[in-house]
């Protein structure tokens, strides 16, 4: 399968060394990080995981024009306020017979990719995996966990069939992988999770696991999972609230040594995804009428405090 992952950070970069790994083959590119990607380009893509070190061959560009002829399957990592830029650039990368699939964090995704492309074309995904960018070139392995793709638009069967070949190729690459007809539900559950680490995790400067270690930090994601959970019920997210905070705490545990992603952009003075992950859901409760002080008051302090926001 011919693979082109655009914006390959510490995710995509994992994503698709995997796939190249395992014999598919796959182009990695980002306009921003030129260094990492003269590293891969010079030595390879280093992947860390449990003290191994592992060097995998994989194209890297920097311009996307260097990817010739239309892909299989175009990955889109890019922050979520990239997006727009980034399906331009691609775009003639996309054939008829292309499918493009969005794994970024927040909502509103989807919305852009269909001003460029047909429904019937992209895939929407979450994933638990976890990965850090160590330093140029070489990228740490920071966790595992499920990773869930569908639709944005019911299909044929040979839709069926092709999304099974997609999810076959990622698990064969050691992606653990579903399909999921309702992904708009995982896409919503993972924001509720996002809204409730991401946001003190940056502001404290903290790894995961000290959310739940701390009694004052605990009680605030709790306050923040609570106040979600109406507006991502709207979106068929049916959770109690006690299962929705065993959620948040499973999360946490699981990755208690990682660095949010927007930790991760605030450690490199990036702009933060806090307008499409607590803004989206204070936007939305404002929508359907339900009331989201806290995480209008969370957007506004990374807003604020942090540099680019």
């Amino acid at each position: 399968m011919r693979i082109a992952i655009i914006g390959s950070g510490a995710l995509g970069s994992l994503f698709g060394g995997l796939l190249a790994r395992s014999g598919q083959q796959v182009w990695l590119y980002n306009c921003s990080l030129v260094e990492h990607v003269d590293a891969i380009r010079a030595r390879g893509l280093t992947l860390q995981v449990e003290g191994a070190r592992q060097t995998i061959s994989v194209p890297a560009v920097s311009d996307v024009r260097e990817i010739r002829g239309a892909i299989d399957l175009l990955g889109i990592f890019v922050k979520a306020y990239d997006t727009e830029q980034a399906i331009q650039d691609a775009l003639p990368l996309v054939g008829s017979g292309s499918w493009v699939l969005s794994l970024q964090n927040g909502v509103g995704q989807e919305e852009i990719l269909a001003r460029y492309l047909p429904k019937g074309q992209i895939l929407r995904g979450v994933t638990a995996q976890g990965a850090t960018l160590v330093e140029a070139g070489i990228i740490h392995w920071a966790g595992r966990g499920p990773t869930r793709l569908g639709y944005l638009s019911p299909m044929g069967s040979s839709t069926h069939q092709k999304i099974g070949e997609i999810v076959e190729v990622f698990n064969q690459a050691g992606i653990e992988t579903y399909y999921e007809p309702e992904i708009h539900h995982w896409v919503w559950e993972k924001l509720l999770i996002n809204a409730a680490i991401n946001p003190l995790t940056t502001l404290f400067d903290i790894r995961n696991g000290i959310l739940m270690e701390d009694p004052a930090l605990r009680a605030i994601t709790e306050d923040v999972v609570r106040e979600t959970l109406p507006v991502v019920a709207a979106h068929g997210v049916l959770l109690s609230t006690e299962e929705a905070l065993q959620r948040v705490e499973g999360i946490c545990q699981a990755t208690a040594q990682n660095l949010s992603s927007m930790l991760q952009d605030r450690h490199r003075s990036k702009r933060t995804e806090i307008e499409y992950i607590n803004g989206a859901i204070a936007r939305e409760g404002q929508r359907l009428g339900v009331p989201t002080p806290l995480n209008r008051f969370l957007t506004q302090l990374v807003r604020k405090t942090l540099p680019g926001g």
